[in-house]
């Protein structure tokens, strides 16, 4: 426990830091219990249950199940709004809040049920998801492999949580609740707008539905044809840093995320630097092509990159490379990870529209909606960090909120 000289008026000091006064340290366990009525498929052989599953869960929805047909094992019935806790250590979210489900419900075994009659469950459900509460469940799981790691029925009660008056914590709980409903929407929109795009590139990549004004033929024509692949250089691994000296490296994993950026402070030829707007293909694993936006870099081996060769634009070859190289990559064999080659490239054939400017048209359409949708992330993502910020100040009682 860390102790502070300066304590706020109106706050104290407990073992899990200061906290507003009124507010109480308690474990789980004091508040509410497990709930443990079971039912035996093998005596229900024709009723069908609602069942809450970790497959349920990641698809989004709750399959129904025949209890004397599909399960074999004892299932926990759920009467009344529940917090799911998941005691395997396998998922990046171990938490559900599942409120007033209908009687015909059960959920399966990797679950703990808890229920409360004098703790708003929503709360809890928004606490026990913040990442130190998951840092501390992944640390104390137990077995003898990582998918098989589990906590157990009294890990998850023994635990201490911080708990405001009833009536904040269901403030608290419609606040959060509230971003995570705009964080849904957003979800939702951004789910639509990819089937737009994915509706809209197969029609106009096909040439099925042609743009008013354009006629010439598309014609099946090898990559190789207008455009050369690029592999990048394979760098001197002694001049790599992280220290922004130099020139930053297009690595396979950049073309995803920004999570681990390496700069390069040694010589170079002036062919292998990266632009904004460059198309890119990463060469082992993923094979999805990118367009780069990430400032000036150097192309690094396993990377490669789109060069014309004819009067092509590369926008339209990036999208119409998605298909076929998706394709490819899933015909792949099941070797530790998957390789690209210079060739394999070169040598796919992609239906090609001849005039040039109704390759700029298509492309643009298909870049408009790909802005679309990188704007909604972008403001999916500012709402997440505002929760992030909100949970951190309102779980902990650094901001509290006034009861109307």
């Amino acid at each position: 426990m860390t102790i502070y000289n300066n304590i706020p008026q109106g706050y104290k000091q407990t073992e899990l830091g200061i906290i507003p006064e009124d507010w109480e340290v308690i474990s789980i366990k004091e508040r509410g219990c497990l709930v443990k009525d079971s039912i035996n498929p093998m005596l229900s052989p024709n009723v069908s249950f609602w069942e809450y599953s970790m497959p349920a869960f990641d698809n989004g929805k709750q399959p129904t199940l025949s209890l004397g047909e599909e399960m074999h094992s004892n299932r926990t019935i759920i009467r009344d709004t529940v917090l799911l806790f998941n005691k395997l250590n396998v998922r990046q979210q171990r938490v559900w809040f599942v409120e007033s489900p209908s009687v015909d419900s059960v959920c399966s075994m990797e679950f703990l049920p808890y229920v409360s009659k004098s703790i708003s469950l929503e709360f809890l459900y928004h606490y026990l998801k913040t990442d130190v509460v998951t840092d501390y469940f992944n640390g104390i799981s137990k077995g003898t492999s990582n998918s098989q790691k589990r906590i157990t029925p009294q890990d998850f009660l023994d635990y201490k949580v911080i708990l405001p008056p009833i009536a904040e914590q269901r403030a608290i709980a419609e606040a959060l609740s509230d971003v995570d409903g705009l964080i849904a929407a957003l979800d939702k929109k951004i789910a639509k707008k990819r089937l737009l795009k994915q509706g809209a590139m197969q029609q106009l990549l096909t040439g099925k539905k042609r743009l008013p004004g354009f006629t010439d033929e598309w014609v099946d024509t090898p990559i190789g044809e207008g455009v050369r692949f690029q592999v990048g250089y394979p760098f001197q691994s002694q001049y790599f840093t992280s220290d922004r000296i130099g020139k930053r490296l297009v690595k396979n994993r950049d073309l995803k995320s920004n999570d681990q950026i390496v700069f390069y402070n040694g010589e170079y030829e002036h062919k292998f630097i990266v632009h904004n707007g460059d198309i890119l293909i990463g060469m082992d694993g993923d094979f999805l092509p990118y367009k780069w936006d990430k400032g000036i870099a150097l192309l690094n081996q396993r990377v490669g990159r789109l060069l014309p060769t004819k009067k092509w634009d590369l926008s339209f070859v990036m999208y119409a490379l998605i298909e076929p190289l998706q394709k490819l990559q899933d015909g792949t064999g099941a070797t530790t990870v998957k390789h690209l080659s210079h060739n394999d490239i070169e040598q796919m054939v992609l239906c090609i529209p001849q005039n040039y400017e109704e390759q700029q048209a298509i492309a643009t359409i298909l870049s408009d909606m790909d802005k679309v949708i990188a704007d909604l992330e972008a403001q999916r993502d500012k709402y997440r960090l505002l929760k992030s910020g909100m949970m951190q100040k309102l779980l902990t009682g650094q901001i509290r909120l006034k009861n109307e």
